[in-house]
């Protein structure tokens, strides 16, 4: 039918395999890991699939983990079984030997309780198996110690439980503690010292005492002993000083304590003040500033007391005024920091004269008078008086003085000190009361439309009254005229400086008061222009001034300029030309002038030559114009190498060159060629006939030719054979004359020689006829 009928089962094949691993040597007490984790096919379940049996008696122990930790208490060899099974209840197992060693710390120490300061003993007693490689020994302070030393020093001043812990380690890294906790009572009186001051002076009895409760106290300061909790000591001498106590508790434990420096018994103030001015006798009125210059270690307070009032105050120096003849006393009391105390006394003498005066009346206006009045003297010899004004009335001994201060004196605030200076036979005094003057009349004045007063001439001003305190005024001008107006306009048609006086007053006082002030009437503007000069090509920003500035321009020719109003309009003459502007100055006055601007072109290229006979100088003139360095080359034929002419003496053919530079504008930079050409010629010659007439022709009988450097000799005689003439000055000639006297119509005869250029000698003898 084709009917099937299945049936299955599950079959769990498994190779069970037990293992686990464990150090072969522990530590006793110490918690091992044993891992049986490589174990396979192990079925757990129910806390079961692995069983341990540590061979130490224990239980087995059945565990469903592959880990479980095991500690032995005892040190020997154990042997140690694991059997594991498999789903199938199949079973394998695994055996394994460790050796186990043990480790012992233990302590001990006396004694158990103490008084402080004393030493603790301690006894090691620990044990191993093996060998004991570390100590760790935490006494209850301070950091734990590597070792166990014989005894250890506890100095703590409060009873204190120290709790002290051992640890030991072998070579193996086993370790042990001492665990239990021991009390070691440290029994010490511990004094706390108190006083009532550390800082006392000579003579003071401080009390010093001990807080707690005690069998015994002992005190030692200086060589005394005081027993008892508290004790009162005197301190006479200046010094630190020590203080010890020695206590005993209840349970006979003794303690001490030594306070070094503990009382400071600080020195009384050695007290001295000076007094500015020093004299013991003084005159009045005087005001003396006294100053302390007292020793002491630290200052506290000062009461300096004049007997009339006392006075604290800190500072060193105090001032006091004496107005009145007198013996005074002034003392000072310092008081350190400390409560130390002492006090000085200074005696002196006020002594002088004593005067006063009125003043009628008390209140004045500018420019009024006021009468002084001497009253109430005594010993007063003689005075004078000062006014307040800077002025000194000197001349008056009556008592009595009348004066008028200056119509412009107002004083600052509207107040002024008049001071009786007046003296006795020693001494001098000064007596100064208020003179109150009226509220002050300020006459004054500005300008609405020129506040600096400055205006041209033609134009008006207007002036407003300003006065202080003012009710009237009358303004006055140099021409005569007068007003009242609160404001004037004045014209001025002429320059000039010329004063407007203002003179103000009110009705309350009738006080017055004046002021001058000088108007400036000012001319025409006066342009100024400097030099100016340009290249060919360039341009040229047109510059002009005047005083005060410029605050309008109006250029000419219009074509010239884009723009006729501009301030520095940029022109570009091609040839020198001049320019006229008109302006309004700074102070709103109308002037014109002119600026020329140079147009600097470049001078023409010159090559020029010419031929000479040897011995003749020739002129250069390269000249172009003024503001030109000339610099010509070479220069050691030419009379100077720097001007524009020099002349030139040479007896080669030779080439000049001469650079032109202009200085001003660095236009131009020429350079010129000069060429002299030398014919080695010579001769010379005399004329036959002379005219020594005077009319300016002929007049002179000179030597003549050419390459000439030197006349040899020159000589002209009469008939009778006298020498009538004789030079050798090229330049100079015989002009007809012997001694001063014209000579006669005749024939005379010459001998002449001269040397040429060439170094020649040439000779002539002949005749010369005179002829006036």
């Amino acid at each position: 039918t084709g009917c099937v009928l299945a049936d299955s089962m599950k079959v769990y094949v498994r190779d069970i395999f037990a293992d686990f691993h464990v150090d072969s040597i522990l530590c006793a007490n110490t918690n091992v890991l044993f891992d049986a984790g490589e174990s396979e096919d192990v079925f757990t379940s129910c806390y079961s699939g692995y069983e341990w049996d540590f061979g130490d008696l224990s239980p087995i122990m059945s565990k469903s983990s592959p880990e479980t930790f095991h500690s032995y208490s005892e040190s020997g060899t154990y042997y140690i079984e694991l059997s594991v099974k498999d789903i199938n209840g199949c079973i394998d197992y695994h055996y394994d030997t460790v050796k186990v060693y043990n480790i012992n710390a233990n302590l001990e120490f006396t004694p158990a309780s103490f008084c402080a300061p004393d030493s603790v003993h301690f006894t090691d007693l620990s044990w191993a198996d093996t060998t004991i490689s570390n100590w760790t020994l935490n006494p209850g302070f301070g950091n734990p110690i590597s070792y166990v030393p014989p005894s250890i020093l506890y100095e703590s001043n409060v009873d204190t439980v120290y709790y002290i812990t051992f640890t030991v380690e072998d070579v193996l890294g086993c370790t042990d503690s001492w665990l239990d906790s021991v009390e070691l009572s440290v029994l010490s009186p511990l004094p706390s010292i108190m006083t009532s001051s550390n800082d006392v002076c000579p003579g003071d009895q401080p009390t010093i005492l001990v807080s707690g409760i005690f069998q015994s106290v002992a005190w030692h300061i200086e060589d005394s002993i005081h027993l008892g909790n508290y004790c009162a000591h005197q301190f006479n001498e200046v010094g630190y000083y020590d203080v010890s106590v020695v206590i005993s508790d209840f349970s006979g434990c003794q303690d001490s304590i030594v306070l070094s420096d503990y009382i400071h018994v600080h020195p009384l103030p050695d007290v001295y003040f000076y007094s500015d001015p020093s004299e013991d006798t003084l005159c009045l009125p005087v005001q003396i500033t006294f100053t302390d210059s007292s020793v002491v270690d630290s200052i506290g307070t000062r009461v300096w007391n004049f007997y009339n009032s006392a006075t604290i105050n800190s500072s060193a120096s105090v001032s006091w005024p004496y107005e009145i003849p007198g013996t005074y006393q002034v003392s000072l009391l310092v008081e350190s920091a400390f409560g130390c105390k002492d006090s000085a006394t200074k005696t002196f003498t006020i002594e002088g004269p004593l005067a006063d005066f009125n003043i009628s009346p008390p209140i004045i206006c500018q420019g009024e008078e006021i009468t002084l009045e001497l009253i109430d003297t005594s010993n007063v010899y003689s005075w004078f008086w000062d006014l307040g004004d800077g002025q000194v009335d000197s001349t008056n001994f009556t008592g009595t003085i009348t004066y008028t201060y200056p119509a412009g004196f107002y004083p600052s605030g509207g107040q002024t000190y008049v001071s009786l200076i007046f003296s006795s036979e020693n001494c001098q005094d000064t007596r100064s009361k208020i003179i109150n003057f009226h509220p002050e009349v300020l006459a004054d004045f500005i300008s609405t439309d020129h506040p600096d007063l400055i205006i041209c001439h033609g134009d008006s001003i207007t002036f407003l009254n300003t006065s202080v305190n003012a009710d009237n005024i009358t303004w006055s001008f140099n021409n005569g005229s007068s007003y009242t107006n609160a404001i004037v306009s004045k014209y001025y048609p002429n320059s000039g400086f010329y004063s407007v006086t203002l003179n103000a007053s009110d009705n309350t006082f009738n006080c017055n008061d004046e002021t001058t002030k000088i108007v400036e009437v000012r001319a025409d503007a006066v342009l100024i222009a400097p030099y100016a000069a340009i290249c060919l090509g360039d341009s040229y920003t047109m510059n002009v001034s005047a005083e005060g500035g410029i605050t309008s321009y109006f250029w000419t020719p219009e074509e010239q300029f884009s723009n006729q109003n501009e301030a520095h309009p940029i022109v570009f003459p091609t040839q020198t030309q001049t320019y006229y502007v008109d302006i309004v100055d700074g102070y709103g006055c109308s002037g014109s002038g002119s600026q020329t601007v140079v147009v600097i072109t470049d001078p023409p290229a010159i090559n020029w030559d010419t031929i000479i006979i040897i011995g003749q100088s020739v002129h250069l003139d390269a000249w172009f114009g003024d503001y030109i360095n000339y610099t010509w080359n070479p220069d050691t034929t030419l009379d100077n190498y720097y001007i524009p002419d020099p002349w030139a003496l040479t007896f080669n053919d030779n080439t000049y060159t001469v650079n032109l530079i202009d200085t001003v504008t660095n236009c131009f930079d020429v350079t010129n060629t000069y060429t002299i050409i030398v014919k080695p010629e010579t001769s010379f010659d005399l004329p036959s006939v002379f005219t020594p007439n005077g009319d300016m022709i002929n007049d002179i009988f000179y030597l003549q030719g050419w390459g000439i450097k030197e006349i040899v000799e020159f000589k002209i005689y009469n008939r009778w054979g006298e020498l009538v003439y004789y030079g050798n000055d090229i330049n100079s000639g015989w002009d007809g004359t012997y001694k001063g006297k014209d000579q006669p119509n005749d024939t005379y005869i010459y001998i002449a020689k001269v040397k040429t250029w060439l170094d020649q000698i040439l000779e002539k003898r002949g005749y010369i006829n005179l002829i006036r």
